[in-house]
């Protein structure tokens, strides 16, 4: 670390030094033909090569100045990404759907770029998270996002249609979100062995919240928490749901 502070004290020393030059020796050209009683051509040249000297100098300063701010930049710009700096921007939604989860261990149903997995990652709120996905595609766009956020202690990839890549008591909350409501529940209702074992389900359906509502108290969950939000033209519910027994006593409180 000394040894940076003392390249970098010697740069800007050295840019300093050329530009202070570089305005004496301006100065001095424009001294020589104030002075000169008459303009020959020696002069003359003596004057330009001055004002070349002058130039150069400057130019000397502004290069190793600009060379200094570029790595300076990039540094920082390295040091961000090894933290996990948030370079990828994630949506109000899903900074509600992860806000949601309260439980250590934690499967994300359609992560596509596991940008819930990271965010969970970030908050350090989590001890494992798998992240899955029916397509390979966006899993590897996942697995690339996990790399760089330094997450792969923490989240794990799994290709596969729905809750079928997870295990029996495998997590204790599963999100899904970025699907409809009925396409939840059939990915649920092929999966009871797991609805069974988890002590939350986080979901943020885009279509048919009120199927969605009855279906987790028929199941047997109660819904403890949820929150409606705007992003740009459409509205997102989002349910946080518990093992219980819960029934709305009017059907306009399902809606």
């Amino acid at each position: 670390m000394k040894h940076k502070k003392v390249f970098v004290f010697i740069i800007i020393l050295i840019a300093i030094s050329s530009i202070i030059a570089s305005f004496v020796i301006n100065h001095y050209a424009k001294y020589l033909g104030e002075q000169a009683t008459e303009v020959t051509s020696d002069l003359l040249l003596k004057m330009l090569q001055y004002y070349v000297i002058s130039d150069v100098l400057c130019s000397f300063a502004v290069v190793l100045l600009c060379l200094l701010l570029s790595v300076f930049a990039y540094q920082k710009i390295k040091n961000h990404c090894k933290k996990g700096w948030n370079i990828l921007e994630i949506s109000q939604r899903l900074r509600i759907v992860g806000d949601f989860v309260t439980q250590k261990t934690v499967a994300d149903i359609g992560t596509d770029h596991a940008y819930v997995p990271i965010y969970l990652h970030k908050k350090g709120n989590v001890e494992k998270v798998i992240a899955c996905d029916i397509n390979k595609k966006p899993l590897q766009k996942a697995q690339q996002n996990i790399k760089l956020y330094h997450a792969e202690n923490k989240i794990i990839t799994r290709l596969g249609n729905g809750l079928q890549p997870l295990q029996p008591y495998e997590v204790d909350s599963i999100v899904i979100s970025g699907m409809g409501g009925m396409l939840m529940i059939e990915l649920m209702e092929q999966s009871p062995n797991i609805i069974k074992t988890v002590k939350e389900l986080i979901l943020c359906p885009h279509l048919d919240v009120t199927a969605v509502r009855k279906y987790l108290h028929n199941i047997g969950y109660v819904i403890t928490d949820e929150k409606m939000i705007q992003e740009w033209d459409n509205f997102y519910t989002i349910l946080r749901a518990i093992p219980g027994k819960q029934k709305y006593d009017k059907e306009i409180e399902y809606i």
